[in-house]
């Protein structure tokens, strides 16, 4: 774990640097407080805390105690991302908690995107739901942006209520996603833009009609995924790569549900995708073991 490790999460922790937590009072100034002084700030057990908006900078961690929920209001005026880290070794850690922004966030709920002369790289969240607005208010889960940011790590979340479950941009290499779900999202579940190096798996995506589950474009190169199971319902389709997208491998991946075609541009692939049709095996069906992409191609 990165980053002091609190004593205890008593409310008295964050309330001795100001905060109310009475889930009204904007909060932001005393968990930024804490932050600088301790290098670390705790969220309660089962406390609601508002905020605006929070950076984490090098080595600092913000945890969230078991059932607590950090949430930015409908009525905040801010729309940029709710939490970013911003240099190495930052953690947002929780226990069963909620990030929830109830407005737009089309940067990111949490973003990872580096400072101006550092790397944001070694970074880590894990043990949260972050949740999104809803509806169709335009808004991105987990967000890697820009270079340098690399080698950062996402694990054991939900993502829900977002336009976007997972968007990795140009410059953004070497991150992982691993044992996550996605549901209700509105447009894409994972949607690598250019990004390298990646590694995603055991990624779930359900209850999420009319969606791309697997989005490669720009020039996505070199990407592993795995272990993706789809059951977004509706009419969704699978996978949509862009013909500049290489080198690309997808292992393990299957599905639920029939997913139909998407009739945008590039080399498309909706299950079953293999020359070979896939066998069913307990209700799921399964892709061959390894697809690969090379210049736009599934082969």
């Amino acid at each position: 774990m990165t980053g002091p490790t609190p004593s205890g999460t008593d409310r008295s922790d964050l309330k001795r640097f100001g905060a109310a937590l009475d889930g009204t009072t904007d909060d932001t100034v005393a968990v930024v407080l804490m932050l600088d002084a301790c290098g670390y700030a705790a969220i309660p057990p089962r406390t609601r805390c508002r905020i605006s908006a929070l950076t984490l900078g090098r080595q600092q961690a913000l945890y969230l105690g078991p059932g607590s929920l950090l949430f930015r209001s409908k009525h905040d005026p801010f729309t940029g991302p709710m939490i970013t880290l911003s240099r190495n070794h930052g953690s947002v850690i929780g226990d069963s908690a909620t990030l929830w922004s109830q407005n737009a966030s089309p940067d990111g709920v949490v973003r990872f995107e580096r400072a101006p002369g550092f790397a944001c790289e070694w970074s880590r969240v894990s043990g949260l739901h972050i949740r999104g607005p809803g509806g169709n208010t335009e808004a991105v889960g987990i967000a890697f942006f820009g270079s340098p940011t690399f080698q950062n790590r996402v694990a054991d979340v939900t993502i829900s209520d977002v336009t976007v479950g997972v968007r990795m941009s140009p410059g953004a290499n070497m991150n992982q996603v691993a044992h996550s779900s996605l549901y209700n999202i509105g447009t894409a579940g994972l949607d690598l833009d250019g990004t390298a190096d990646a590694t995603i798996g055991g990624i779930t995506v359900a209850s999420s009609p009319d969606i791309i589950v697997i989005r490669l474009r720009g020039s996505a190169q070199r990407n592993s995924l795995y272990g993706i199971v789809a059951e977004p319902g509706g009419h969704s389709t699978f996978m949509h790569v862009d013909s500049g997208c290489t080198s690309n491998s997808i292992h393990g991946v299957s599905n639920t549900t029939e997913l139909g075609r998407d009739e945008g541009r590039g080399t498309l692939v909706s299950l079953p995708a293999s020359p070979r049709r896939p066998e069913r095996q307990d209700g799921v069906r399964q892709v061959g073991e390894s697809l690969t992409t090379a210049r736009g191609e599934i082969g």
